[in-house]
């Protein structure tokens, strides 16, 4: 009977405290999930001063403080619960279990939708909030909503904090696509070589459309319409992405168009990347041949990357080579870079100035 009424007391004196909140219930491990079991107890070595436990839940109380809700079997058969407060802080908690288990699948890049990314280890996930361990800014606590995506690095110690922005530009090389495409609602302005204007939209996360002209036409009857679609059609996130796409071009001086039907398979990340298209074009007064693209990109600062992008006109007997540099931002984004027409004398070490400007919305 003491020992019951000693039980009883303690629910009772917790009580008051848990429903004051405002707590949020919290995982601290992947290896646990939401209710750690006897099992895992066992195994991490959990609230072992509690006889007969059967669960616990995790709550998160401020930023760090973790308190928890523990159910157990009282006395012949009898369940009960009760609220161990101040259990320890999220880096401790997730410090006992890396100690049993040292390939703690919690080391992630957190990515958010502003292009940033946290590299280090998740402590606690709750439904409004991930709270990041880093070894430059500590804890980093990031809303729900900021997030893009999070990819698990299964394995490895805490990382560090790494400032990098997505490159607004993804889409594309130089003029060449990349199998990326924009998120839904998004889109982007572009000016290319000065004088040609392209704007383009996100329809699904998987679709986007777009559409561009001369800036400065010298007649009407000069004017040029361009447009096209690309859809992604398969992705593994940071590793492969596969896109087709139809491109047109509309010259309104003469009787017909000019596109391209292509596919592209996009190999590596954001910051790395190596993109191989093939598509056939034509024209509609008849007449197609193949073309052939190979791109890539690395990024060498948290703002620059280096780029080439090379073109196989199997119909024609020379093949552009265009090599530079892109400065962005979280938005803008430029492009500096060098034409030289491989198989043909062209007679100077310096090639046709390539210059883009992009604006991610």
């Amino acid at each position: 009977m003491t020992r019951i009424a000693v039980l009883l007391f303690t629910v009772l004196l917790a009580s008051p405290a848990y429903s004051q909140g405002p707590w949020e219930k919290v995982t601290i491990s992947s290896l646990v999930g939401d209710t750690l079991r006897p099992a895992q107890r066992e195994r991490f070595r959990f609230f072992p001063s509690v006889n007969g436990f059967e669960w616990a839940v995790f709550f998160l109380a401020g930023d760090s403080i973790v308190n928890a809700e523990v159910g157990f079997d009282a006395v012949q058969g009898i369940k009960s619960d009760t609220l161990i407060m101040d259990c320890g802080t999220l880096r401790s908690l997730h410090a006992r279990i890396s100690a049993v288990d040292t390939l703690s699948p919690d080391s992630a890049i957190v990515s958010l939708k502003d292009g940033t990314l946290f590299s280090g280890t998740i402590l606690g996930e709750t439904a409004t909030r991930i709270i990041v361990a880093t070894d430059r800014f500590g804890l980093v606590k990031i809303s729900r909503s900021e997030v893009e995506r999070i990819a698990r690095q299964n394995a490895g110690p805490s990382g560090s904090y790494i400032s990098l922005v997505k490159d607004p530009n993804g889409t594309r090389a130089f003029l060449m696509p990349t199998a990326n495409t924009i998120p839904a609602g998004s889109g982007y302005v572009a000016d290319y070589e000065l004088f040609f204007f392209t704007a383009a939209f996100g329809v699904t996360d998987w679709l986007m459309v777009n559409a561009g002209t001369l800036l400065i036409p010298v007649s009407l009857a000069d004017e040029v319409i361009d447009y096209g679609v690309k859809a992604r059609i398969y992705e593994v996130p940071d590793r492969f992405a596969l896109a087709g796409g139809l491109q047109m071009l509309t010259p309104l001086s003469v009787g017909e168009s000019m596109g391209i039907v292509y596919g592209v398979a996009s190999f590596g990340n954001r910051d790395t990347k190596l993109n191989i298209a093939f598509g056939r074009a034509f024209s509609t007064l008849g007449g197609s041949s193949n073309v052939v693209g190979i791109s890539g990109d690395a990024r060498v600062s948290s703002s620059i990357k280096l780029l080439a992008e090379f073109w196989i006109l199997p119909d024609v007997n020379w093949s552009p080579l265009v090599i530079g540099v892109r400065f962005f931002g979280s938005h803008l984004a430029g492009d500096l870079g060098l034409l030289y027409p491989l198989g043909v004398s062209w007679g100077s070490p310096i090639g046709i100035p390539v210059v883009n400007i992009v604006y991610n919305f």
